[in-house]
């Protein structure tokens, strides 16, 4: 995680020294077991990883494309993690491939880093917003996202969540919607 986190701020660095604004690099994390060797024939062989935390992490790579954000961890490397890199919870999604559905995470900073204070009122507004959605609570977390939103204007995750909190005040989900989304990219 601290070294995405890096990464991420190496690549901001980057893009403005090249002069290209838009330029990110996304990356998905995940822990578990997972099968890693030598793989191929007699003729060729690669060093690779399989397993589903692996095809896990991959999902995880293309979905920050849709929460606007650079890295994505799911819960069970936040909960490896959750003493030394902070991070914020940005929704619980079900991905291609996979019934159950996972937490996601975006690492901010690792917990030794002096933070300006704002981001604190910021990760709490974000938080609040988050939870009145899952309670149903749509125009509130409107609400709650667009305080966020005056922090940090362009936070890819409160403008999503805002997104979706608006569709479903006009048009509320049935009955038995469990606040999951469902990611289609892989």
């Amino acid at each position: 995680c601290a070294a995405a986190m890096q990464m991420r701020d190496h690549m901001e660095d980057l893009a403005r020294e090249i002069g290209y604004p838009d330029l990110r690099a996304r990356i998905g994390i995940n822990t578990g077991e997972m099968v890693v060797g030598n793989f191929g024939s007699k003729v060729r062989k690669s060093l690779t990883v399989l397993g589903d935390n692996v095809n896990l992490g991959a999902r995880l790579e293309p979905t920050n494309k849709e929460y606007g954000t650079d890295v994505l961890i799911a819960s069970e490397t936040y909960s490896q993690v959750r003493d030394s890199i902070l991070a914020r919870e940005i929704d619980r999604v079900r991905v291609v491939g996979r019934s159950t559905p996972v937490t996601l995470y975006e690492p901010i900073a690792e917990k030794s880093s002096t933070l300006p204070g704002e981001i604190s009122g910021f990760l709490d507004g974000s938080a609040e917003g988050l939870r009145l959605y899952r309670s149903r609570q749509f125009l509130e977390a409107i609400s709650a996202f667009d305080r966020s939103l005056q922090m940090i204007p362009e936070d890819g995750p409160s403008q999503t969540m805002r997104i979706r909190a608006t569709h479903f005040a006009e048009t509320p989900p049935p009955p038995d919607w469990d606040g999951v989304h469902s990611v289609t990219v892989k």
